[in-house]
């Protein structure tokens, strides 16, 4: 971040990455910084006529793929899921979510600490723990 002929960063991190980051850069008035904050992606799902069981199923597994991959640490792994209250398949839909999250416990823990964050999201007394079917998430 440091070239002169830098004009533009983008980063993906907390607060405290860019404020590590912000300094290095030398001038700060013809340099734009766009950071990211760890990314807050919803899963939307749009009740229509287009629905069944086979494609309910198809999206949720995709859905718990999506959350999995690389144990959810991905910026654009989705965090929050948005269905109609009154969507007829649901119910269904966040059983086969919960079917696929348990087929799959996810893998190895790739960076640093990431056993802490699963620990203390576990422990909170909304947390649902889906157990899995593959084997535990962290060995």
């Amino acid at each position: 971040v440091q070239q002169p002929q830098l004009d533009e960063v983008v980063l993906t991190g907390s607060v405290a990455t860019l404020a590590k980051i912000e300094p290095l850069i030398p001038n700060k008035k013809k340099t734009s910084i766009c950071a990211e904050l760890g990314a807050v992606n919803p899963w939307i799902v749009v009740p229509g006529k287009h629905w069944n069981k086979a494609r309910v199923d198809d999206h949720a597994r995709a859905l718990a793929w999506a959350k999995t991959v690389n144990n959810g640490f991905v910026c654009a792994s989705p965090q929050v899921i948005l269905l109609a209250r009154d969507w007829e398949y649901r119910q269904e839909f966040l059983e086969r979510v919960k079917y696929w999250l348990g087929e799959h416990g996810g893998s190895s823990p790739f960076y640093p600490g990431s056993e802490k964050t699963h620990s203390h999201f576990a422990s909170l007394e909304s947390a649902e723990t889906i157990p899995a079917k593959a084997g535990p998430a962290f060995d």
